[in-house]
């Protein structure tokens, strides 16, 4: 439990350390980023959009509706994903990296195909259940919180499989197990950095939520889409500086040279290290 509590005294430092060298790498590549996070963005939502008619079409339940939204979409998701990853890896490793990439998520597809229902079912059992039958007693807020405690654990522990289907490619079992023996002895920073830049992305949705939650005058309407257009750029900005990170520190607890290289800071890499240096021992950061 300390050692936690340490950890959370570093996570300041941590995520400045990841935001500088990944605020760094999306400036220098710019252009091509934001080019394909804007082509990623556009599919996915207009895939979204299209599903939505046969959907309504299909049911009136708003619960079962939802789920057939989302087996229709996770397939073309997937596919993106795939190729986001691709790509990104591709620049990070200084790889020749070309917007064809988007369109080549066939390697590792079918695993984060796996992957990526595996996280809606862990969705749908963990939390959506938990708040199916509201109520106002101590029963209701235990499930609830035991529900997204376990949903929030499972999703850092899995959060580097993907990587390990499209770069390693590995089975979905080897590439579960090695996103678990990443994370293992880093999950709490990987839960604060994970949080901190999902927040940092939909800052850019908070106009959306707030025209499709209220009923606003026309004027302010007007205000909300013209805000909408800033907060679209910086989903798409924010999302260079979010993948890089993922992929960094995929990197830096893989012990690859790129991410050593930019001397993130890893609370129990620096404390091993600075052990290591009073024993009189090279310190070795962990993997």
């Amino acid at each position: 439990m300390l050692a936690k509590l340490q950890t959370l005294r570093f996570a300041p430092r941590m995520i400045g350390s990841f935001l500088s060298a990944s605020t760094k790498i999306s400036r220098e590549f710019m252009a091509p980023l934001l080019v394909v996070n804007a082509l990623a963005c556009l599919i996915l939502a207009s895939v979204h959009f299209l599903a939505i008619l046969p959907v309504l079409e299909i049911t009136y339940d708003r619960e079962f509706q939802n789920i057939l939204l989302t087996f229709f979409t996770v397939p073309v998701t997937a596919y993106i994903v795939s190729g986001l990853l691709q790509f990104y890896q591709k620049l990070l490793r200084k790889e020749e990296a070309d917007l064809g990439l988007l369109f080549g998520g066939n390697r590792g597809y079918l695993r984060v195909l796996l992957l990526c229902l595996l996280y809606y079912s862990a969705y749908v059992i963990l939390f959506k259940v938990a708040f199916r039958d509201i109520e106002d007693d101590w029963i209701f807020r235990i499930r609830v919180f035991l529900g997204l405690l376990l949903f929030a654990w499972l999703l850092v522990r899995l959060m580097f499989a993907p990587l390990f289907a499209v770069e390693e490619g590995t089975g979905l079992k080897d590439s579960v197990k090695g996103s678990f023996f990443l994370t293992s002895t880093h999950t709490t920073h990987s839960l604060v950095l994970t949080l901190f830049f999902v927040s940092f992305v939909l800052v850019g949705l908070v106009p959306l939520f707030v025209a499709l939650q209220f009923d606003l005058p026309g004027f302010w309407v007007l205000i909300l889409i013209a805000v909408l257009v800033p907060g679209s750029i910086w989903i798409i900005y924010t999302m260079s500086i979010t993948i890089i990170s993922y992929v960094l520190l995929y990197d830096y607890y893989r012990g690859k040279a790129y991410a050593k290289k930019k001397g993130l800071f890893i609370p129990e890499a620096e404390q091993s290290e600075a052990t290591a240096s009073r024993k009189g021992r090279p310190g070795t950061a962990r993997s």
